[in-house]
């Protein structure tokens, strides 16, 4: 069964507003450093399994920002793979990668545009 998520796109300064409002971590999880060893603040994308929500920020290629959030939710973690959608660096991300979870979830997806 696909669980449906919220899909939130802001434009700055409210993605980092709710990006603290929706983190039980606040301000916090927007500091310091990612998994992939970058600085958090500098992410298009974050989501929150337990909330079920995605925020995105309203910047360039936004879909695919989407989709690689998605793939966190389907249970994805980053690779090196350039032209992979769960390439941690936006820049080098493309369509390869996108399974049949990443797909059906995005279908299901209620999306709020601000």
């Amino acid at each position: 069964m696909v669980k449906t998520y919220l899909f939130n796109i802001w434009n700055l300064p409210d993605y980092y507003r709710k990006w603290a409002e929706t983190s039980p971590l606040g301000w916090d999880s927007v500091k310091g450093l990612s998994d992939s060893g970058y600085p958090r603040f500098l992410a298009r994308g974050v989501c929150f399994r337990s909330a079920e929500v995605i925020i995105a920020l309203k910047l360039g290629n936004w879909q695919r920002t989407l989709m690689h959030e998605i793939g966190h939710m389907c249970g994805y973690g980053h690779t090196n793979e350039h032209g992979h959608i769960m390439h941690p660096w936006g820049l080098f991300r493309g369509d390869e990668g996108i399974d049949e979870c990443m797909l059906e979830t995005y279908t299901t997806m209620d999306v709020i545009e601000q």
